[in-house]
């Protein structure tokens, strides 16, 4: 394997070590913009890494990363699924909190 093609495979690694940092923060952050501006950086990395073909020899070191980077995308959408239907159940909540307040004349502190 050549110097580039190691380096090719050192920057993919490094790409998913980011890749790993998004995913915990989607665990964590309510910073949507934030996220999804670094999740778009990282595509926009992989494509540029992927770019020129990848040669037989860089083919196992590649795979490997793109199974890891697609498994934790799985996961990460799956974290980001759970948080959007647990922020609809309380919107859900304080409307029917809302409705209950004024059904009853009263002012809704929610």
């Amino acid at each position: 394997m050549t110097q580039k093609q190691a380096s090719r495979i050192k920057r993919l690694t490094a790409l998913l070590g980011q890749a790993r940092k998004v995913h915990e923060e989607a665990a964590i952050s309510d910073d949507w913009e934030r996220l999804l501006a670094r999740e778009a950086q990282l595509k926009s990395e992989l494509s540029s890494l992927l770019s020129p073909p990848v040669t037989a020899e860089e083919a196992p070191g590649v795979r490997i990363v793109l199974q890891e980077m697609l498994a934790l995308n799985q996961r990460t959408v799956e974290i980001v699924e759970t948080r959007k239907a647990a922020a609809a159940t309380a919107l859900r909540h304080c409307t029917l909190v809302r409705r209950a307040a004024k059904a009853y004349g009263h002012t809704a502190a929610v």
